[in-house]
């Protein structure tokens, strides 16, 4: 194999496929490294730890066809620290040569034969969306999964899918997104868990795509992302996902909206003092003033009271709730100029509002 290829293109197809590649520990060394076919002028580049699996291709000058696997830590610093200009690769034996005007690089290599064959996926149903709003529904939902192994169903983003709309669900039990594509899709009901892994991945290789990304699903237990030359194969969780929609209130009995920033700032200097183990801040909603007072105690290090004015329809109340899961979902679903919070009582769990998104917070126990 011999090919000749800009540094930038070869750059940036290594940097979408490497979020696949295992850099940690594992039994099988084959997957630390990216597959680099090259046929036809073209440059398929390949990685995968078993679970996930991205692929993109680049046009580029095919000397001469054939197959390599290359170590991907070493080839993607390496060709990142390249000059601009245009890039020689050449397998020689089980060796790769990768050269420019005044450098030359020898790697080792894997046996090509030894890598994972793709990732085989059924199609059973296929649907559109576009770039933008797939990257704004994860941005939405991403940061509400858990991250621990204890529930692994939660460790993803539900699809929940049925004839007329698509809903994306995350949680971690003590915080639930839930954001909904009102299009309607024609689809039969279906409802698959994509690992945080995978749709991070996906997040970033789309930020820059202008083309409908194409999701396939299956009933083997995987999903297909494609677009742009690129396609991301992932395994999907197993396990059943909560039932959310107990979770989500049917009325709210007092609802607020306030400026967005104002609140920003309110809760980052709040946060300062609330209690580092639990987070724990108060919101009094004040109708017959039109404020509301957010509050915190930090054990031995002291008070915080803020006061934010605000348009309030319904009752007064008051509730418990961790200042960090406030933090997060303001600073990362809100994009508004005013935010609406949504109140029941305050045991109750309390609602984060915008257009199609929703997100739900648990009330905390005070002390």
């Amino acid at each position: 194999m011999k090919i000749r290829v800009e540094q930038s293109d070869l750059d940036n197809a290594i940097n979408k496929v490497k979020g696949a590649v295992n850099t940690g520990n594992t039994v099988i060394d084959i997957v630390k490294g990216f597959k680099l076919t090259a046929k036809d002028d073209n440059l398929q580049i390949r990685g995968t730890d078993l679970e996930l699996e991205i692929e993109t291709n680049i046009e580029t000058f095919v000397e001469e066809e054939g197959e390599v696997v290359i170590p991907g830590s070493e080839l993607s610093k390496l060709v990142k620290e390249l000059p601009s200009e245009e890039i020689t690769i050449e397998k020689l034996n089980n060796k790769a040569r990768i050269s420019t005007n005044n450098s030359k690089f020898t790697l080792s290599t894997y046996n090509p034969d030894e890598f994972p064959e793709p990732m085989s996926v059924e199609e059973n149903m296929s649907f559109e969306l576009q770039p933008e709003i797939l990257e704004e529904m994860i941005t939405k939902l991403n940061f509400s999964c858990a991250t621990d192994d204890t529930q692994p169903q939660l460790n993803g983003i539900l699809l929940d899918i049925n004839e007329d709309n698509i809903a994306g669900v995350s949680t971690n039990t003590y915080r639930l997104s839930y954001y909904e594509l009102d299009h309607i899709f024609d689809l039969e009901n279906n409802e698959v868990i994509i690992p945080l892994q995978a749709t991070k991945q996906i997040k970033k290789l789309v930020k820059d795509s202008e083309e409908p990304v194409k999701i396939i699903l299956s009933d083997d237990k995987g999903a297909v992302i494609e677009f742009d030359n690129q396609i991301l194969k992932t395994r999907i969780i197993e396990g059943r996902f909560p039932d959310y929609m107990q979770v989500m209130p049917r009325e709210y009995n007092t609802e607020v909206e306030l400026n967005t920033s104002a609140l920003k700032s309110v809760l980052k200097r709040v946060r300062i003092i609330a209690n580092k183990e639990s987070g724990v801040i108060n919101i009094d909603v004040d109708k017959q003033n039109s404020v509301i007072n957010i509050s915190a105690a930090g054990n031995e290090v002291g008070e915080a009271h803020e006061r934010l004015n605000a348009d309030i329809t319904g009752e007064s109340m008051s509730i418990n709730v961790d200042v960090n899961y406030m933090m997060d979902v303001i600073s990362k679903a809100v994009d508004g100029e005013f935010t609406t919070l949504k109140f029941t009582e305050k045991l109750n769990p309390m609602a984060v509002i915008e257009p199609s998104y929703t997100h739900i917070i648990m009330p905390v126990r005070a002390g």
